[in-house]
């Protein structure tokens, strides 16, 4: 980071409320001192009961608590801070003289976000208060983002068990945060499913390769109630200091999943009743006279598995456009109407056949042609009575 962020970030931190706590008041007016003379306000106590009658009080940004002091020391303070309605979002920052591994264990098992060794220094101090308090703005801000979102967000640990539930989470699983943060996410899985997930975790952790990370997939979730529902997950995944998290946003897809049954009962609808006709129908791309659709008396036409409407019915390389075959694509493509021609096709054994073809016009949003319906009526025995009809009139004349 640059220095100019750098000063952008303090200045967006100054007249932030800072407590420090210290039962040494030399310690207290030197870290206030420090403080005030970046621009922070600070308010200080002497022990653990002070300081929580402080926390009654004000709201502070940000704590600065020493590790030893008589009564409650620092771990038990932090411990009962967390405890508290609100101190779960306050960034603590833990100071002590011992140099012990230990200490510092057990100043971040009681809570603590960061660690720092007496004697301070105010560039050390700077630094890690800026990281805290960044990182906590960047927390505020995924918490605002994330409570106010329409979709389910939920953040597990490396172990299943639910971190962060939104309210948007709470409407779709019907648990309220409060039931389901610091239970297992089996609780949200159908039973069928908990093997799967179980193993999915244990492979990740396993080979750090993802399977579903980065992916939309969908899946099946299980309702307070009982009832099931599909939805659609998009999950990430985080590591920091060792610390490895899974944040899902997840979507109730139930009405789309009911449309999409409709829909396909609905194709196969047509597609029965298309399969029923038993002259050819068949939908066509005007960009490139692609068949889309075809029923089975259109598809008997050819034994090669022709691909186009020229090649299906005229057995023919390029589409027609003489004069006695005018094309009905190019001629609804023109005109944007329905179109009717007579012409002639061959059947599946290549005789030719007299067919009255209709072709109706499928428009895009613009307006524009982008698919013809056609379907063609075998008029051959009609036609061969009127040329015989014709040829017994010349005759009698």
């Amino acid at each position: 980071m640059d220095s100019q962020s750098k000063k952008s970030i303090a200045a967006l931190h100054k007249d932030l409320l800072i407590l420090v706590v210290d039962d040494s008041a030399t310690q207290r007016l030197a870290v206030g001192a420090m403080l005030e003379s970046a621009g922070y306000q600070v308010v200080a106590a002497e022990d653990g009961a002070q300081a929580l009658v402080l926390l009654k009080e004000r709201a502070p940004a940000l704590i600065i608590l020493d590790v030893i002091m008589p009564d409650m020391d620092g771990f038990s303070l932090c411990a009962h801070i967390r405890d508290l309605p609100d101190g779960k979002n306050i960034p603590i920052l833990m100071i002590t003289a011992h140099d012990e591994e230990k200490i510092v264990e057990q100043a971040f098992e009681a809570g603590a976000d960061d660690f720092i060794r007496k004697p301070i220094t105010w560039p050390v101090l700077r630094l890690r208060l800026l990281n805290l308090l960044k990182v906590k703005q960047a927390e505020r801000n995924f918490q605002n983002l994330a409570q106010s979102a329409v979709d389910g967000i939920i953040i597990i640990d490396l172990h299943g068990i639910v971190r962060y539930f939104n309210p948007a989470a709470e409407t779709l699983f019907g648990y309220e945060a409060l039931e389901i943060e610091g239970q297992n996410l089996s609780l949200l899985i159908p039973e069928s499913f908990r093997g799967r997930h179980l193993a999915g975790i244990e492979r990740y952790i396993k080979t750090r390769r993802p399977r579903v990370i980065g992916k939309t997939v969908e899946l099946v979730g299980l309702h307070s109630n009982g009832t099931e529902f599909p939805m659609e997950l998009s999950l990430s995944v985080t590591e920091n200091a060792g610390e490895i998290n899974f944040t899902g946003i997840i979507r109730d897809i139930s009405e789309r999943d009911q449309s999409r049954k409709e829909l396909e009962a609905n194709n196969r609808f047509l597609e029965s009743i298309l399969s029923s006709l038993s002259h050819p129908f068949y939908v066509i791309n005007v960009s490139d006279y692609s068949i889309q659709i075809a029923n089975p008396a259109a598809r008997q036409l050819s034994e090669t598995g022709a691909t186009t409407c020229y090649a299906l019915t005229h057995q023919e390389e390029k589409p027609c456009g003489s004069s006695e075959h005018r094309c009905p694509l190019e001629e609804v493509k023109r005109t944007k109407k329905p179109a009717h021609f007579e012409h002639v096709h061959f059947d599946e054994n290549n005789e030719p056949r007299y067919v009255d073809i209709h072709a109706f016009p499928i428009f895009d949003q613009q307006g524009n042609v982008v698919q013809v319906i056609e379907y063609s009526l075998d008029i051959t025995e009609k036609k061969n009575l009127e040329l015989a009809v014709g040829s017994e009139k010349v005759y009698l004349e």
